[in-house]
């Protein structure tokens, strides 16, 4: 997912950095409490145990997805989720909050195409219908929405963040949208933990071994650059 700052291309230096600087146990605490879309936490994860944070609830949910991955089996659903979704024909879905908000026929804005948004919503209200109905876990339902995410920003018609859309279609927001697994890189070794708080509030009642900074360098909140993927994930319209 592209991501203002997001630090994929500084991982191995970062590495470097700080294991060069600390001798720590492998079951060390990491804390991330800036996580973003976890890209930073995800790394470490299969050395460290990883605390991760984020004001925004839908950076909370990329977090969820990729640390706590690991406790999700989908036992209670009686079918593959990623096969259902990408099978299903939500060609008559016309009802949900995407398809008469971000998409061109009803709204006239161009977030996604008519197509997309109507697999958004059907996809988003059907995880909560599962979640509803005590099909799938806290934390299923957390990863599939993490899985959502990812999934729609690869036919995003915006040019990275959020705070327009293009008025001409980019090629990739015009194909029909796969619903994907959360791109993770490493499996997690430990009970990994994610907040949705202020940093204020958290960092008077965490502990860590290694605490990893990465505040946000613009003079505005990223919310305003991520509207669309924050209202998706909280679904509250």
């Amino acid at each position: 997912m592209r991501y203002i700052g997001s630090k994929t291309k500084l991982l191995n230096l970062l590495k470097e950095e700080i294991t060069t600087f600390t001798a720590l146990k492998n079951d060390a605490t990491f804390c991330d409490i800036f996580s973003g879309t976890c890209g930073v936490g995800d790394f470490f994860q299969d050395i460290y145990k990883i605390i991760a944070n984020d004001s925004l609830y839908f950076s909370y949910i990329m977090s969820r997805g990729k640390l706590l991955e690991e406790q999700c089996s989908f036992d209670k659903l009686n079918c593959n989720p990623f096969v259902y979704f990408n099978e299903i024909d939500t060609s008559d879905y016309l009802d949900g909050y995407c398809y008469n908000t971000f998409a061109p026929t009803v709204s006239g804005r161009q977030y996604f195409s008519d197509e997309n948004a109507k697999r958004i919503d059907f996809i988003r209200d059907k995880i909560e219908e599962w979640y509803e109905n005590n099909l799938i876990s806290e934390i299923e339902h957390d990863y599939l929405l993490s899985c959502l995410m990812e999934s729609l920003s690869k036919v995003a018609n915006v040019a990275g963040v959020y705070a327009a859309y293009l008025h001409i279609w980019d090629s990739r927001a015009v194909k029909r949208m796969e619903f994907i697994k959360v791109e993770k890189t490493k499996k997690a070794m430990y009970d990994n933990i994610v907040y949705n708080e202020d940093v204020n509030d958290l960092i008077q009642k965490i502990e860590g071994d290694i605490l990893y900074l990465d505040p946000p360098y613009t003079p505005t909140q990223y919310i305003s650059q991520y509207h669309v993927l924050e209202t998706i994930a909280k679904n509250d319209k």
